[in-house]
Order: structure tokens, then sequence, then C-alpha cells
């Protein structure tokens, strides 16, 4: 575990330097490129991540009755539609394409019409965790994170979810689009029931129950067990530092957080290109270092060990 700084005991005073240090740090990461888009890079990662849904969804169908082609299948399908919906979460905060309009459309191609998970809900909902990241009153995310049953039902819960906000939150041309979207994906995902009957729905079931933990994992040492607070009047590079805290990189957790692991950088550059994390934490963890400002960074283990206590620390209190 690496924390450097002495910001571990929260955010709730503010730094006058912080908005200053921001501005430096942010001007250094401009120099660098790290904020220019990646065109070529998420081509190859969206093309891999559809390859492996499509492996799944292949296998499932033409293997049918075999007990390891189940497993394969149900396992793909988890693994691809965490890593599509990675790739939607990317779209979402604008770092594929410089257009909105464009990133939305991407967004949508994702999360709507892929996976069947309204990308406007998802926005929406993202969009207020990162506003108010550990806030105990505000932090949709937080306010969920101690029910790990829910984790596993989150794919569930999310389309549900979803269905409601497009039905009810959205108006004119973009709630038609998002209702369209959303019943081509369920049909897209029930059609196979003609073919594989209930061993699809099977498949279907388990892919979904383990992509919910799939994604629970992924998110879970984001955020869980750091500082919280019910006040947001700390700067904003105080509050992101103090709340994040990173997975130690390698290609194993590169690829399977998806950039998730680099929380820091991600919340303090929410529009930087996945694969230029990696050179920003370079420039972040010893800028912080040098500037007294905390920075927590574990090994995965490490952190599923913080995640745990805290977990049993919130069930305990509840």
């Amino acid at each position: 575990m690496v924390r450097s700084g002495t910001l571990a005991r929260g955010w709730m005073l503010a730094s006058v330097e912080a908005p200053r240090a921001y501005s430096e740090l942010r001007r250094a990461i401009v120099d660098a490129g790290l904020l220019e888009r990646s065109h070529a890079y998420y081509v190859w990662r969206a093309g891999v991540s559809y390859l492996i849904l499509a492996s799944g969804v292949f296998v499932a169908l033409i293997a049918r009755g075999s007990p390891a082609a189940f497993v394969f299948a149900a396992i793909a399908i988890a693994l691809g539609s965490v890593q599509v919906g990675l790739i939607g979460h990317d779209a979402g905060h604008l770092e594929v394409f410089r257009s909105r309009a464009a990133n939305n459309a991407f967004g949508s191609l994702c999360w709507s019409l892929s996976l069947g998970v309204s990308f406007w809900y998802w926005t929406e909902r993202h969009n207020r965790h990162h506003a108010s990241t550990n806030d105990e009153t505000a932090d949709p995310d937080l306010q969920r994170s101690m029910r790990p049953v829910y984790f596993l039902l989150l794919a569930f819960a999310f389309r549900a979810d979803g269905w409601r906000y497009a039905r009810s939150r959205l108006r004119g041309g973009r709630r038609n689009t998002e209702l369209i979207l959303l019943s081509a994906s369920t049909i897209a995902w029930l059609a196979p029931l003609a073919i594989g009957g209930w061993w699809w729905l099977g498949v279907l079931i388990v892919s979904q129950v383990l992509a919910g933990g799939y994604l629970a994992l992924a998110i879970a040492p984001n955020h869980i067990g750091m500082p919280t607070s019910s006040v947001s009047s700390a700067a904003f590079l105080e509050r992101q530092l103090a709340s994040s805290r990173n997975v130690s990189p390698n290609p194993v957790t590169d690829f399977l957080f998806g950039g998730l692991n680099y929380q820091i950088e991600h919340h303090l550059f929410p529009t930087m290109p996945r694969n230029h994390l990696a050179q920003a934490r370079a420039l972040v963890k010893p800028f912080c270092a040098s500037h007294g400002f905390s920075y927590t960074e574990q090994g995965a283990f490490s952190a599923y060990r913080s995640v745990y206590a805290e977990l049993q620390r919130g069930g305990r209190a509840a």
C-alpha cells in the first residue's frame, strides 16, 4: 500500500493551495498531450470487447448440452458484457471522440443497444458519483456499496432502473430513441431462446450474475474504505485524492479493470482516454508526494482486504 501526504484524516477543510496546485498539474498533463483523443486504441479495444462477448454467445448456441461450453459461454458473456460497458463508460466521459454527439451515440451502442442498460440512466448516475465522490448524502455508488447481495444482482438492477429512468425521466426524441434501443436489445438477448430454449436462459442468467459480480469487483476498490463526508467544501483536488484508491497497475489489472484501477487519475481528469492513464500516473503520483497530498495505491489483494474490512465495519454498524 502506498499512501503519501497528510490528507488521510478526510477532506473537510479545503487548502487554499489546492486550486493552484491542480492548475499546475493540469498544465503538465496538457503539455504531455494526455488529453488528446486515441481513436486507434478504442477501435481495437472495443473490437476485443465485442469479440469476447460474441464468442460466448456463439459457443452457447453451437455447443448446447456441454457443461464445459456452458461455463465458457457464461464467463465469456460476463467478461465481454462488462468490457463493453467499460468502453461505454469511457464514451460517457467524452474520452473517445471530441464530439459530444459522437460519444453519446457510441455510449448508447455499448450500453443501451448492446447490454440493454440505459446509457442516459447510467450517465446521469455516474456523473453524480463523480460530482459527489464518497459524499454520504449524494454519491449514489456509496449509498448502495454496503449491500453485497446487490452486487450479484447489479446487471438486473441496472436494466430495471434504466427502463424506469427512460420512461419517467427522458422526454421527446431522446426518450423514444432510448426505448427503441432498449426494446431492440431485449429482443436480441431473448431471441436465442428459439434455438437454445432453457439452455440459453440458463446461460444468460448465470452470465448476468457473473457480470454483476465482476463489475462489483472492478469498482469496489475504487472508493470503499476511503474517507467519506457529507460536506463537499473541500477543493476538487483534495476531495478526489482523499476519496479515491488506485489498484497497482500491471497488464492483467489494466485489462480486467478497464482503466478503473487508475481511479485517482480518472477522477482528476475524467475526459482522459484510458490508454493515457498510466502516463498520467507517472506525473500525478510524484506531484502529490512533492506537494504533501494523499495518494493511495494498493495491490489488488490488499485493496480487496480493505474493502472487506470496510464492509464488515458497515455491517456491524448497521
